[in-house]
């Protein structure tokens, strides 16, 4: 990569691992792009600093997603970081689940990450040079009772990982996923104790993660450094299987 600040954007980037993802990026010297939906927690659109742009964008609507990324190309010219970062659950045992609820997960999680994917890539295959990180999760490895929705979609996202990696490796861009464990977050605050105490006690760390920790990693993937690093699905979960 040439010496230039990277234009980023980050879905799901208001809060939790997506905010401290777009925090470390701004940190290196990014040009952020949020794009989200802030009808549940609009305050966190006032908190952004105000060098980052922010686009509200729901990604499980293909046409809204086309148009969002246009706008950073006629604004900025250029797409260097897109990282998949937006998700949702609707957790409930799989014998229960309504077609509302499967269908919600999927199209966000998956079909919302496919339609961002193939817009950067669109952009970066012209530019020749792109860097595209997915957030998958540990459940896509191990699974978890109450989660197949969540689990399915985030399977799906490190076979879509592994198939742009090799289609569009040629053309210089990059595409990885990170899975997280146990992080710490507002989400993961609101779970009971014992739900969390036992998250931790089935990680070798015997902590729960930082986001911080995983915006590094993103970090480092999305960077000059990790150039000859493509099509890898990166574990960020303290020994927890």
């Amino acid at each position: 990569m040439v010496d230039r600040q990277n234009i980023t954007i980050i879905t799901g980037g208001l809060r939790g691992i997506g905010r401290a993802i777009a925090d470390v990026c701004a940190e290196r010297g990014d040009k952020i792009w949020i794009f989200d939906v802030p009808e549940q927690h609009h305050k966190s659109v006032e908190k952004l600093p105000r060098s980052y742009s922010y686009l509200s964008c729901d990604i499980s609507d293909a046409l809204a997603v086309r148009d969002a990324f246009a706008q950073v190309v006629h604004d900025e010219g250029r797409i260097d970081v897109l990282v998949n970062n937006a998700g949702i659950t609707k957790d409930g045992m799989a014998v229960r689940f309504s077609e509302k609820d499967w269908q919600a997960v999927i199209d966000v999680n998956l079909n919302g990450s496919f339609w961002c994917a193939q817009a950067a890539v669109k952009q970066m295959m012209k530019q020749r040079s792109g860097s595209i990180v997915m957030l998958s999760s540990l459940v896509a490895s191990v699974g978890n009772s109450g989660q197949a929705n969540y689990a399915a979609s985030k399977a799906g996202i490190e076979a879509l990982t592994r198939t742009l990696a090799k289609e569009y490796g040629g053309r210089g861009v990059q595409v990885n996923a990170v899975a997280p464990g146990f992080i710490q977050t507002e989400m993961t605050d609101r779970l009971p104790e014992a739900v969390k105490e036992e998250a931790v006690a089935r990680t070798s760390c015997k902590r729960a993660g930082r986001p911080e920790e995983v915006a590094h990693l993103v970090a480092y993937l999305t960077s000059s450094d990790a150039s000859y690093i493509t099509g890898q699905i990166i574990h960020i979960n303290g020994g927890m299987w």
